[in-house]
């Protein structure tokens, strides 16, 4: 019974040690947004993404290997464009980016490369 009571005395001790450590943490987050963007500033009618892909032999399939993005609004010269890849939950595979200078396309160049079959949504943000 003794070395029970003992176990609990030590397992609630080492649990006030690290909840007391964590309490400590300086932690500073920014303010998280999810959803998109209906306050465009310079490219209003949205965008159109075009995949350059090929044959990889280290994955044995074809990867993409670049994210051309097309129809962005003149306004928006100058602008980065990041793109991300990301599979069927949303978890980020790769990304690239490109500065926009009108009138031409920017092409990002994914990093890493990943198979196509695993890319199940590309997200573009304009800054």
């Amino acid at each position: 019974m003794k070395r029970f009571i003992l176990a609990l005395l030590v397992g609630g001790a080492v649990f006030a040690a690290v909840f007391a450590a964590a309490a400590a943490l300086n932690v500073n987050a920014g303010v998280l947004q999810s959803g998109s963007d209906e306050d465009l500033t310079c490219d209003t009618d949205g965008v159109q993404v075009y995949y350059q892909d090929g044959w990889q032999s280290s994955l044995d399939d074809f990867g993409i290997t670049a994210v051309v993005v097309a129809g962005i609004s003149d306004q928006c010269d100058g602008k980065l464009v990041e793109v991300v890849l990301t599979d069927n939950a949303g978890n980020w595979l790769a990304s690239g980016s490109g500065t926009f200078t009108k009138p031409s396309n920017v092409t990002a160049t994914m990093s890493p490369v990943v198979a196509a079959k695993d890319v199940y949504d590309v997200h573009v943000i304009i800054r």
